[in-house]
């Protein structure tokens, strides 16, 4: 087994309400080399008295932020681990023994990213994706998701997240990462589960496309993905004007009940428990 210590970093505010439960399921893991460091944006709804209460087995730190992803750097910055993971509010570890698992199998040979697999969750609806990357380019799929990919630290402060992109800076450090032609590896386990019904990416999934198409343009993307993008933005623009009718909205969610579960190899489950390994 490995002895490298990976450290995972938690980025909150104001979610009294489910940091305990990300707290609680990330002290559970077995690998012994493990730091946990929690960022608090100086949270006024209990967040901070919770985060507290695990000090003897945490470390954390809380004042304002200019962002998500400008609390994650702070986390990055403050970590000692050779590898980090970020794990935010409402996100888990697929099981106990998966960051035991995954470097028990490691071969250390310089890679900057360890990419494993991601269960999402959606209603009463889960699937499990694998990255197609490099079988397909960054800019067909993204090749990496931050709750399942560990980050060499070293790597995540070379490119750090630029300011200017509030909601799809991760995209920006993985395409950035494999553009400068940084070693990675694949691993066939889940690592993470997470919670695509909210959060700041999927609340503000607009925005979030719009600096994608940004950062695709900016690295020279084809003109027909850049296309693409361009309108699947203008159908979930309109999607969500629709929504406000109460009978489009009825239609909506079937639809995508029908093609998300029924015809879409999505799988049912009655309760959170049940997503984990």
């Amino acid at each position: 087994m490995s002895t490298q210590k990976v450290t995972v970093i938690t980025v909150v505010y104001n979610r009294a309400e489910e940091v305990e439960a990300t707290i609680v399921n990330t002290l559970s893991q077995t690998y012994p080399h493990l730091e946990y460091i929690v960022v608090d944006g100086g949270s006024t709804d209990g967040t901070l008295e919770i985060i507290k209460s695990f000090s003897d087995k945490l470390r954390w730190i809380s004042e304002p932020d200019n962002g998500i992803y400008d609390a994650m750097m702070k986390g990055a910055r403050m970590a000692t681990g050779e590898w980090i993971i970020f794990r935010n509010v409402g996100d888990y570890f697929y099981s106990k023994t998966v960051v035991e698992d995954v470097f028990s199998e490691y071969e250390d040979h310089g890679e900057s990213l360890i990419i494993g697999g991601t269960r999402y969750f959606v209603n009463h609806y889960f699937s499990d994706k694998f990255r197609n990357y490099p079988q397909k380019s960054y800019f067909e799929e993204d090749p990496a998701h931050h709750t399942s990919t560990f980050i060499r630290r070293v790597a995540q402060l070379k490119y750090p997240y630029p300011e200017k992109y509030k909601y799809a800076a991760d995209c920006w450090f993985f395409i950035t990462v494999l553009r400068n032609n940084d070693k990675f590896c694949k691993t066939n386990k889940i690592i993470g589960v997470y919670d695509n019904r909210k959060g700041a990416t999927t609340d503000n999934y607009d925005q979030t496309l719009r600096e994608i198409i940004e950062i695709f343009k900016s690295y020279g993307a084809p003109p027909e993905i850049v296309e693409h993008l361009k309108k699947k933005l203008k159908h979930l623009l309109t999607v969500k004007k629709r929504r406000r009718f109460f009978l489009f909205n009825i239609f909506y969610k079937f639809t995508r009940w029908y093609f998300g579960y029924y015809r879409g190899g999505w799988h049912k489950y009655n309760s959170l428990p049940e997503l984990f390994g």
